[in-house]
């Protein structure tokens, strides 16, 4: 099918598999499917902006240049990876790039909350990475899973060094706890946790030193 833009490829096979039925999870592929079309569509709407005309469209352009062909994208979702086809440009004086959007350039919120809840939950980023691809089929890069991680750890050293000067503390109790490290190891860490009691009757964790 050369020749023929990838969201016009798209929106045929995903016409065909409408009817012919999807494979696996029919919403899940969908939902998918349909997003990348979508996408794709607005990675080509921005060459034609460029140049100022559409796919093999004759006349005048807005810019010195010709299309180049596509790239490759793909990009991580909660609902699985999306096959994208950046366009590409030669022969411009202006340099161009088609880009995403920026809340998607390194994935979707909802699949950096998924990933720092595994975390949490004692799966490593190696873990993380391979139940991803068992999942949806695709890859997720340990570095991507490093990313998402690496925010949970800021906003945990954010809240561990909180002023707590204001607090009208009446009682504070500490507790002492181990707890695994990794999910499937024998391998314990301690945990100090430091509870108060306020002058207002509210109950409030303080502090947790490992």
């Amino acid at each position: 099918m050369k020749g023929i833009p990838p969201s016009v490829q798209m929106q045929q096979a995903l016409t065909q598999t409408l009817q012919a039925g999807f494979a696996g999870h029919p919403l899940r592929q969908f939902v998918a499917r349909a997003a990348e079309l979508m996408l794709q569509v607005g990675l080509e709407a921005q060459v034609e902006a460029f140049f100022g005309r559409g796919h093999y469209a004759r006349g005048s352009r807005l810019q010195p240049g010709w299309r180049n062909g596509y790239d490759t994208h793909t990009l991580t979702t909660e609902a699985g990876p999306l096959g994208l086809r950046p366009p590409k440009v030669r022969g411009t004086v202006r340099p161009f790039r088609a880009v995403l959007p920026a809340a998607l350039a390194q994935g979707t919120p909802e699949l950096r909350a998924l990933v720092t809840r595994a975390y949490v939950r004692g799966l490593s980023v190696r873990d993380i990475a391979g139940l991803y691809a068992e999942v949806f089929g695709g890859a997720y890069s340990k570095s991507a899973a490093s990313r998402a991680t690496a925010t949970l750890q800021a906003e945990f050293d954010t809240w561990r060094t909180r002023d707590l000067s204001d607090l009208k503390i009446v009682y504070l109790f500490l507790d002492g706890q181990f707890h695994a490290v990794r999910s499937g190891t024998a391998e314990k860490e301690g945990i100090l946790a430091a509870y108060a009691l306020l002058e207002d009757g509210r109950a409030g964790r303080c502090a947790i030193v490992s």
